[in-house]
């Protein structure tokens, strides 16, 4: 992951884009409820066009050790990806400006997407200093779920990673757009701008996009000012 001592990878001119993206991880408490309605309500106020990329079918990989084949984990992503949707309708009244949702089965089926994946993993196993950035981001996963196996978390973090970072790839060669997360973006992202020059051209589009880090507490819309409705998080 960057931080202060490393050179800002990212582009930072994110109010010129049209259209932005707000990457949405299930089970993101920053990401639901008030934040979700104040964050809808604070880019219609900036973009002309809005594109939610929803990360449910992704999450199969961090469910595959709960089920006896791939498929099945992958359906009950989907199932918390359609839930997702059916809980946050009221929150969508706040978005202002024409918008998509595009849920990760659109970014399997797309016709650039294998290509692109598997020029990522032949790029992870190929380059030594992009397979340490990679490895670096998963164990900060690692970290996080100490309720599992390190070798079950570390096999579907780097699958989910690796997934993520190709869907983005193809994103960026379509359409810039500012890139908007109430988090930091991982150190892999930046290793492929900042060696835009070197990597293969496969995997070459997230230079043509911006990254800004919303802070939930400074978008936040006053919890009097949205439906009863709007604030409903999913119970956990």
């Amino acid at each position: 992951m960057f931080n202060d001592n490393n050179q800002y990878p990212y582009r930072t001119d994110w109010q010129s884009f049209e259209v932005c993206c707000l990457d949405i991880s299930l089970f993101n408490r920053y990401q639901e409820g008030l934040y979700l309605a104040s964050l809808y309500h604070w880019v219609s106020a900036r973009f002309d066009r809005c594109i939610i990329n929803l990360g449910d079918g992704l999450h199969r990989h961090n469910m595959a050790h709960e089920f006896s084949d791939m498929q099945l984990a992958h359906d009950a992503a989907n199932a918390l990806g359609q839930q997702w949707i059916a809980d946050h309708k009221e929150q969508l009244g706040y978005m202002r400006i024409p918008h998509e949702l595009l849920r990760s089965d659109y970014w399997l089926a797309h016709s650039e997407f294998e290509a692109t994946h598997d020029a990522l993993w032949d790029y992870y196993y190929g380059d030594r200093s992009f397979k340490a950035v990679v490895d670096a981001d998963v164990e900060t996963f690692v970290t996080r779920r100490q309720d599992l196996p390190e070798g079950v978390v570390r096999k579907a973090s780097l699958s989910y990673l690796l997934e993520e970072t190709a869907a983005d790839i193809i994103l960026g060669r379509e359409t810039g757009v500012a890139h908007l997360y109430p988090g930091h973006r991982h150190g892999c992202y930046g290793h492929l701008v900042q060696h835009k020059d070197a990597v293969p051209d496969i995997l070459r589009g997230l230079e043509n996009s911006a990254f800004k880090r919303v802070s939930p507490s400074r978008i936040s819309l006053r919890a009097k000012d949205i439906p009863a409705e709007a604030l409903k998080r999913k119970a956990s």
